[in-house]
């Protein structure tokens, strides 16, 4: 839903006329706490009595995808310096508890969010490997094979 698009749905005259309201007013900052990665923030927002913002069945809806977004992006933009990472500092860093982690972890290596990236449950720590010819001779090969198939086809 938000991160489809680059357009601030809020900047327009027809939603500035309503910035006043507290439910828009919130939904303004859960907007910009997803586009600013902040976890914490989107999680404080989304659980606040005075707005209660989780009883619209529309947003509800969405809101386990927002989040998982929201730490997909904070993961990548935390782990690339490193390679490695404590899985406590992830949790930390995710605002989440060190069980929660995994799974997070596990779903995006699988969608191919965090590449050549593994996870050493003895040490608790996540390894990432820099390793760009890998890649590219991967990327390589799968080229090379489909250039093949398509040669034969012709034949």
């Amino acid at each position: 839903m938000l991160s489809l698009s680059t357009i601030d749905p809020f900047s327009t005259k027809e939603a500035r006329a309503y910035m006043e309201q507290p439910v828009i007013a919130a939904m303004r900052k859960l907007y910009d706490a997803y586009t600013k990665n902040k976890a914490k923030q989107f999680q404080e927002i989304l659980s606040d009595p005075r707005t209660n913002l989780l009883s619209d069945p529309f947003l509800a809806e969405y809101v386990d995808d927002l989040l998982q977004e929201v730490r997909k992006q904070i993961l990548r933009d935390f782990v690339r310096p490193y390679k490695n990472v404590k899985l406590k500092s992830i949790a930390h860093e995710l605002n989440v508890s060190t069980n929660d982690v995994e799974p997070i972890l596990v779903k995006c290596i699988l969608d191919g969010s965090l590449i050549n990236a593994k996870i050493d449950q003895g040490k608790g720590i996540l390894v990432l490997s820099n390793n760009v010819n890998d890649t590219l001779s991967a990327q390589w090969n799968a080229l090379s094979n489909w250039a093949d198939a398509i040669v034969s086809l012709n034949d």
